[in-house]
């Protein structure tokens, strides 16, 4: 993943949506980060270093434009059930030399709920930020991550 993805993109977007958001009276921007926008990971020095750069974009504009009913926030999913995630699961399984289950398994071991998530987990995540219940939430970090890391 690139810089311009994961910073730059989100970057350029809020900098065409905030005019409109101050004239119609505020809005939500709601960026997708990771749980490695939260900690960091041997060997992921750039991915860790550009999802931080995230966090730090959307706690910004939360503080500068909150005064005008703007609201920002980053949801940080861990390990969620997708295609992608399958197929890391069954690379890792294939070099490992080990059953897709015993993969899972290990890859799990640190998340309190011991499994991953489903995208309907990060999807509801986003609709309570951009819904009326989110109405008073902004600037955060929302990890959808079943625990992982633990303790955050």
């Amino acid at each position: 993943m690139s810089y311009r993805v994961n910073v730059q993109g989100p970057m350029l977007l809020a900098q065409a949506v905030i005019p409109h958001m101050k004239t119609n009276g505020g809005g939500r921007i709601i960026n997708i980060g990771s749980t490695g926008s939260l900690g960091a990971e041997p060997g992921f020095g750039a991915y860790t270093a550009m999802k931080h750069a995230l966090v730090g974009l959307t706690k910004t504009l939360a503080a500068e434009f909150g005064p005008d009913g703007i609201l920002c926030n980053t949801v940080c999913p861990g390990f969620i059930a997708t295609d992608m995630h399958e197929a890391a699961n069954a690379r890792l399984a294939n070099e490992a030399g080990e059953s897709l289950e015993a993969t899972r398994k290990r890859r799990y071991a640190n998340v309190a709920l011991r499994s991953a998530g489903m995208p309907e987990d990060v999807a509801d995540a986003v609709a309570y930020l951009a819904g009326p219940t989110g109405r008073y939430v902004t600037g955060i970090s929302l990890p959808v991550a079943g625990g992982v890391p633990m303790g955050i």
